[in-house]
């Protein structure tokens, strides 16, 4: 009898191990968004990827977050460990995304930081400006955050250089073929910038932004090596 009771122990400790969730379950990859963030789709980024998109570290380490989103934020108003964490961050192997706007790049603080040095695109002294209407030109059309989109007509942006080891990936065709979109590479991380606002774009009524967003999102987690302690890779 005392043979088979314990016989019956063993089996259920077994069927109530394998009948929990695993432990990475309750600890998604997390987003860190930062800035005016209104054109990210939220809920449809959320379900395609699985991850977390979030306003605040809420007591995770920068180095837990695998994706920081900098969405026409100045410098100075991003909070004090991001800002003397952001280039741990991205040499450690996170993916970072900066967009443009008039508190972006030079226009916001940027240009003589350590996180300058390495964004894709070099901030210059007031880089927002207006430019006559154009189509962005692909530099990279098979990029997976271009897949199956259209670009928009734009006229806003920040005027700013490729950096040294920059890949463009999208330039605007007039006075200079300054570059829109550019990715670089860091020791272990990923650096994309776009030169754009995008919440101006959507409030433009850009039908692809959504999905351009979710593939550059589904992109960067994806290159991320950061994540929260059980996922770390």
């Amino acid at each position: 009898m005392k043979t088979y009771i314990k016989r019956a122990v063993i089996v259920l400790s077994i069927l109530t191990f394998f009948s929990l969730p695993p432990a990475w379950a309750s600890a998604p990859k997390v987003i860190l968004s930062l800035g005016n963030d209104t054109y990210i789709p939220r809920e449809e980024v959320e379900r395609a990827t699985g991850a977390i998109v979030q306003g605040e570290l809420k007591g995770l380490k920068l180095t837990e977050v695998s994706v920081v989103i900098l969405s026409d934020i100045s410098y100075a108003s991003l909070p004090p460990e991001v800002q003397s964490g952001l280039v741990e961050f991205v040499e450690k192997g996170g993916s970072l995304l900066i967009t443009g706007g008039s508190q972006s790049f030079g226009s916001g603080g940027y240009r003589e930081t350590d996180l300058a040095a390495l964004l894709p695109l070099t901030p210059l002294p007031g880089d927002w400006r207006i430019h006559p209407f154009a189509a962005p030109v692909p530099l990279q059309p098979g990029h997976p955050a271009l897949a199956e989109i259209g670009l928009p007509v734009v006229a806003n942006f920040n005027d700013t250089n490729p950096a040294p080891g920059a890949t463009v990936i999208a330039q605007y065709p007039r006075r200079g073929l300054p570059p829109l979109m550019a990715e670089k590479g860091t020791r272990a991380g990923t650096v994309f910038a776009i030169a754009l606002d995008l919440a101006e774009l959507s409030r433009g009524g850009w039908p692809d932004e959504s999905k351009f967003v979710l593939n550059l999102l589904t992109y960067l987690l994806g290159r991320s090596r950061l994540g929260p302690p059980a996922l770390k890779k």
